[in-house]
């Protein structure tokens, strides 16, 4: 499938994509239909031993091996500087935490060496897995919906997240691959039945889940394809993203008229009274409406740090410190790791995201470029803003994969290739 020397790593990768709606949808059912132990989900041992698998392929290839100390020794710091300060370490939630970090990063590591040479073909091949796990994801939820079964996204709400446990995680999955699904279909003339499918099951997923990350991923990739065609004045690529666009309109309407009729579900209607339940509970202040009061527990987080010694504010309060999760996950790692840790853990993923944004130089008119950077946008941006990104297995291999696959193609002109 791929001419390259790395064949297996690649197959690899794949294998993990496509089994990841498999490993979520038992964790889900596990977790939430039998009530079994947390910590050991069907999703976390078999990601820890594809982590174990990832340790040696980068031991053995020689991957940036010494960055890879350097954040061994970072959490072995913070756990020492916790211990000394007084604090009550719980070292499985402590191991369990970075080992998510490390998953991804490994991801991110590895995907920036196997990945190089592909040419475009191979490229879309590797894309239209992503859109294929994707869809997997999105036909559980929103045939869940339909036959009234799986678990709501929200307890006052008819929305659905399927039979997944963790709906931001889904999210985050689902609405970075949506605008790769665009791409797939605009890159070429012929309109093939399974990717329109695709897209449109996806787009409905993102409705049906109903979160503000959600439908906005819909409205943002739809803003900047039609803006980049009319910038690039090419006509025939614009009809094709009005044609895909309208049928997705024509597709939802039916959708939500349907469900509308034989549920009595206002998919439109539920969407709304998510939001103004939000604004209730934020009163109605803008800022605390959109990080949806993810503020008021930074707040309360920074109010420890500033009043904690110089070794916790360099090597930050650790997870087993009384504060909560902020859910943002730059403050998360800047608080839980210190400013030292920021430093070292986000170091290859703010390098990797500032050499693709000043590639635009070069590509702001290549269709995958624009694509690429709306998924990347989106899931980082997410991680950002709502969290459930760098510090999950389940949903950071996406947004992981993607920023190594455009470091690759968008690199020394190496993006045009055929």
């Amino acid at each position: 499938m791929f001419n390259t020397n790395k064949d297996k790593m690649l197959r690899i990768f794949l294998i993990a994509v496509l089994l990841n709606p498999m490993l979520d949808l038992l964790t889900g059912v596990y977790l939430k239909t039998f009530n079994l132990d947390p910590r050991f989900t069907p999703g976390i041992i078999v990601r820890n031993l594809f982590l174990l698998y990832m340790i040696y392929y980068i031991y053995k290839n020689k991957i940036n091996i010494s960055y890879y100390i350097i954040l061994m020794l970072t959490f072995m710091i913070t756990i020492v500087v916790q211990h000394f300060s007084g604090i009550n370490i719980n070292l499985f939630k402590e191991i369990q935490y970075y080992l998510k970090f490390l998953y991804n990063i490994s991801i991110l590591l590895i995907g920036l060496e196997v990945f190089k040479n592909l040419r475009r073909a191979e490229i879309n091949k590797f894309i239209y897995y992503l859109t294929l796990s994707a869809f997997i994801y999105s036909i559980i939820v929103v045939m869940s919906f339909i036959f009234g079964v799986g678990y709501k996204t929200y307890s006052y709400s008819n929305l659905s997240k399927g039979f997944f446990y963790a709906g931001n995680d889904l999210t985050a999955i689902v609405a970075v691959v949506y605008p790769l699904s665009l791409y797939l279909i605009l890159s070429d003339n012929n309109y093939k039945k399974d990717l329109v499918i695709y897209n449109l099951i996806i787009m409905l997923a993102l409705t049906v889940i109903g979160t503000r990350v959600a439908l906005l991923s819909i409205l943002f990739s739809f803003l900047v394809f039609i803006s980049f065609t009319f910038l690039i004045k090419n006509i025939n690529l614009l009809k094709r993203f009005i044609t895909i666009m309208l049928l997705s309109v024509v597709v939802f309407v039916l959708f939500s008229q349907a469900v509308k009729f034989y549920k009595n579900t206002n998919i439109i209607g539920s969407t709304i009274e998510r939001q103004e339940a939000i604004k209730e509970r934020t009163n109605n202040e803008m800022y605390s409406y959109v990080l949806n009061s993810r503020n008021d527990k930074f707040n309360s987080a920074f109010d420890e740090y500033k009043n904690t010694n110089i070794l916790r504010k360099l090597f930050g309060l650790s997870r087993s410190s009384k504060m909560e999760n902020i859910e943002m996950d730059f403050v998360d790692v800047w608080l839980f790791y210190g400013i030292v840790g920021f430093i070292i853990m986000m170091y290859s993923i703010i390098k990797n995201g500032v050499l693709f944004i000043l590639s635009s130089f070069a590509y702001r008119k290549d269709l995958l470029y624009i694509s690429m950077f709306v998924s990347l946008f989106i899931g980082f941006g997410s991680s950002f803003l709502a969290g459930h990104v760098l510090f999950s297995a389940s949903a950071g291999i996406f947004s992981f994969l993607i920023l190594a696959l455009s470091n690759c193609i968008f690199k020394d002109g190496y993006g045009l290739k055929r």
